[in-house]
This record gives structure tokens, sequence and C-alpha cells, in this order.
């Protein structure tokens, strides 16, 4: 009995697997082709060209050697979509008898895909779908394709195989960014109900990322609305390589985000945490040595293309600042209008951003204790950005910072103590970031035991120094001709003055002539011959 049962199992298979070999020959499939270019081509609103047909019965539908759909001519005319290969799911029964072409699955492999958005903010694929194609469909509607066009289109399983993406700009010159080895699948594709769906990819720079969650119902009046409620995982994501920055900003480093968002097609709203390693934020900069967090909250508009951050900590080591403000995506470049504040944050854990934001102490020379108070305004595009406000360094110490040996003669004549270190009590200052430097104004620095040192000046992006200060030193003794001058300078014009050339890495401390020549002139009983060759008989450079 059971050796009976087997040989009719086996008889079955033999019969099934002789019609998946004859069938196909007995039924030209290409027949079936321009009714389903017509069909897709009213389903998806483009002009849709296949190449040779052929049933696959296994599978359960036909194999396409070739597809591509067209883009809209507002976009490109190079195609939207380009499959070498492709397998569609059908209901046989309706297409062997009736001649009816009935989707249920749409598998894609070795597939190009470009993606553009115009300058107003408009996708490529938002012009996709039936609704586009029959004027008579109620815009925003949810009505199935099949309503729609006319076509039945049911879709129970789609996915793309290693697809190559291209994301971009419209228009000549637009920049462009390849994912490669991009997998996707959705189940119940739906224009009624929402659907689970999981897209892999591989990002610029060898990074990756990976959604998954629902969307839909699909928006017949315009795909790029339909609503999606997923989450957002990226690794490894280099930012420099990435397409969205301009190499000349020298903004880069390695981004890791892990995050939330829900979409109802008018509206994004995001909730996540991003980590960042060797972060730069500046031309010239050296990337940070310490990791960077921010734990966001955001909200963006999709047609104004204009979002809020509601909240970013931003958070290296124990320091924490937050961040908050405006941004737009509406321009050729991303525009930023945001504010940093920044209280008592542990200067030693800040040292190693320090670099990333083109500030660089002097060679050798560390922060291993004070709090620094930030309150600044980013201001602009990204490839221009000015940052505003003020900086403010509480009891600090910059150790392996002789103050008084690099002072030199300035030095000498005020009788400084040599230090290996150099205490500062309060250094405050208004600065303004760009890419044309750093401009710091109103600097003000306390020494305790020296005195204070005011001025301004600027930092080039290549680092170089050009400030004119002025020292006002406490407990100047006056014993001789040269420091009886110095006193008389100090009292008459409110300090020593002298320049700092050279970089931040090797700063030079230099006698300011011309501001000199004119105190000792002023003073009403000097030695002009004593206090220059006290200056420059002494000058020290480090």
């Amino acid at each position: 009995m059971k050796a009976k049962a087997l040989w009719v199992l086996g008889g079955i298979v033999a019969i099934v697997l002789i019609v998946s070999l004859v069938l196909p020959m007995l039924i030209d499939a290409n027949r079936f082709r321009p009714q389903m270019e017509s069909n897709l081509s009213v389903v998806l609103n483009r002009k849709v060209s296949i190449g040779n047909v052929r049933l696959a019965i296994l599978s359960g539908g036909v194999a396409v050697d070739d597809l591509t759909v067209a883009d809209d001519p507002a976009f490109a005319s190079v195609p939207f979509v380009h499959a070498q290969s492709l397998t569609v799911g059908l209901a046989l029964r309706p297409l062997i008898f009736l001649h009816q072409v009935h989707i249920t699955k749409i598998s894609v492999g070795q597939t190009q895909v470009m993606l553009l958005r115009s300058q107003a903010g408009a996708w490529n694929y938002s012009t996709l779908g039936p609704a586009h194609s029959n004027s008579g469909a109620p815009s925003g509607s949810s009505m199935p394709a099949g309503n729609a066009s006319g076509v039945s289109v049911s879709v129970r399983k789609f996915s793309i195989d290693g697809a190559d993406v291209h994301i971009g700009e419209a228009g000549p010159g637009g920049k462009m960014s390849e994912y490669p080895n991009v997998n996707l699948e959705v189940s119940d594709l739906s224009y009624t109900a929402q659907f689970p769906f999981t897209l892999t990819a591989k990002t610029p720079g060898n990074g990756t990322l990976k959604i998954e969650g629902r969307a839909g119902p699909l928006s017949t009046a315009n795909l790029a609305e339909t609503a999606v409620d997923a989450n957002l995982e990226v690794k490894d994501f280099n930012l420099a390589s990435s397409g969205f920055v301009e190499p000349a900003t020298g903004i880069g480093g390695m981004l890791d985000f892990n995050g939330d968002f829900v979409s109802d097609g008018q509206r994004l709203r995001s909730k996540g945490r991003i980590h960042a390693t060797k972060f730069q934020f500046a031309p010239n900069a050296t990337p940070s040595t310490v990791p960077v967090d921010l734990d966001y909250r955001s909200e963006y508009q999709w047609k104004a293309q204009t979002g809020t951050l509601t909240q970013g900590d931003v958070h290296v080591n124990k320091a924490l600042a937050k961040l908050e403000g405006t941004f737009s995506l509406a321009g050729k470049e991303a525009a930023l209008e945001m504010k940093v504040d920044g209280d008592n944050m542990p200067a030693a854990d800040l040292q190693g951003l320090m670099p990333a934001l083109g500030v660089a102490l002097p060679s050798g020379s560390s922060l291993p204790s004070g709090v620094l108070n930030v309150n600044l305004t980013l201001s602009g595009a990204i490839n221009a950005l000015v940052t505003t406000g003020s900086v403010n360094l509480m009891n600090a110490k910059l150790a392996g910072f002789d103050l008084g040996s690099r002072l030199g003669g300035i030095s000498s004549l005020a009788r400084l103590p040599k230090k290996s270190d150099t205490e500062i009590q309060e250094l405050s200052s208004k600065v303004r970031i760009a890419p044309d430097g750093i401009r710091a104004d109103d600097v003000k620095v306390i020494v305790p035991g020296t005195g204070s040192i005011t001025g301004n000046g600027t930092v080039a992006p290549n680092h170089a120094l050009n400030f004119k200060m002025l020292a006002k030193f406490s407990g100047l003794s006056p014993v001789g001709g040269g420091i009886t001058a110095l006193t008389s300078i100090t009292q008459g014009s409110g300090g020593v003055p002298f320049l700092i050339h050279g970089t931040t890495a090797s700063p030079e401390f230099e006698p300011d002539v011309n501001g000199l020549v004119k105190g000792v002139a002023s003073a009403p009983r000097h030695d002009a011959g004593a206090i220059l060759n006290g200056f420059f008989g002494e000058k020290k450079k480090p």
C-alpha cells in the first residue's frame, strides 16, 4: 500500500515536471508582452518597455529579460529604472484562459534606479501611480490601482535584490550619491492598507543602512506622500564621501545613527541618536579624538523643506551643550539657524574636540582643568556657515605652557615668574568663526600673579595668528631706568603692547614696536634705550 502511494506521488511529480517543461514551449509568452507593457505603463504612469518574456511555471508567472521604466520628463531623459532581470508572478488561469494580467508578486534583480529631487523639493517618483494617468481619480484617494486605472493589480510580494540606487539633484551639475547593493522587500503592497517593508543598502564609503517598518496605504495623489512609520539604523556612514556636504567645507567624520521616524506625507517627526567619531567641522581642521553624541528630536515639513530641531543634546564625554533651532533644505545647500549653549563644560573633556573646530592648543600643552561656557549662533548655508557669539573659560590650567618665558623681553622687564604651567583665572572673548577664519574681539585673559591681557585678532584657516594685545602686569616694581619707563607706559596707556604671530601650535610673542614707541614717547621720564634693549635683547621664541 505504501509502495503504491509512493508510485502515485512520483507520477504526480513527474507530470508536474513535464508540464513545467513542455508548457512554456507550447505557449509563446511574448504574445502577452504588448498587453503587459501597456498595463504596466498605465499602472506606473510611465512608459514601460520589456524584453523577451517567457513562462516560469515553477515560480508561478513569467520571467522578463529586460525592463525599462522611463523617468518623468520634467526630471530626466534617462530611465528611472532599468532592470536586467524581472520575474512577475501571475495568476495563470486568468492569464491563459481570459488573457487578463493579475500580478501577484514582482521580483527585480540587477537593477539601476535613479532618484532625483528638484530644487522645489519634488521627487521624480512622486508622479508614479495610476491616479496621474486618470483624471477621474479623486486627489488623495486611497482607491486600489484596479479601480483607478481599470487594470487589476494585486501585489502580495515585491522585492528588489542588489540594486544600485543613485540619489541626487535634478538638472545639470546636480550632486549624485550612489548606494550599492540595495535590497527591498515589501509584503501585501496596497493602496488601501499599511504594509510591512525592509530596506537594506551599502552607503558611500562602505557603510550600511537598514530601514524597517510599515508604510501605506500608497498615495495615488503623490507617491512621495505615502505615510511611513519606521526605524532607521546606519553604521559607518562616511560624511565626507556621502555627497551631502562639499569637501571644501572641511566637514567630515564617521557616523552611526539609530532613530525612529513617522511621516504622514506632509510632516516628518523623528527622534534618535547620532554617534560621531573622527569628526571635524572646519577646513584644515584635525579630526576629533573623542566621540560626539547627539540625542535629538526634530520635525520636518516636506513641502516647505524646512525643519525644527526641538531637542539637540550634544555630549562630549561629560560635557553637555544644547543645540536647537531651524534648518532648511530648500536651497542648493542645507542652511542652519541654530543656537548652541553650553554651561560649565569640563575643559578636559572638550580638549579632544577643539582641533576638529579649528582650535588648536600650543604644541605640548594641555587643558587638564577648567570649565568652558559658550553661547553661539550658527547661521547660513552649511558650506559657508558663520558662527558668532561668546566663549568663556574659567579656573583653568594650561599645562606645559610657560607664559612668562614666551613673553621674552617683556617678561624680563616685568620680572614675571617662570612656571611650567599657566594658570588662567578667566579667558573670555567674542568670536566669529567662518570659512575665512576666526576673529576674536574683546579678548580678556586674567592670569593670577601676572596680570591681565586684552586685545583682539584673527586665526587664519591655515592656523596663522595675527593678534594685537596689551598686557597690564600686577605688582611691578619700578627699579632702574627700563622698568621705570615700563611702569610709566603701563600707567599711561593701560598696558604694554605686544603682538602674537606664528601659529596656534607654535605662537610667537613679539613687542609691538609702534605701540611701544608711542608709549615711551608719551611717558614723562623715560630711558628709551634701556627699555628697547630690554625688549629686543632678551626676545625669545618657543
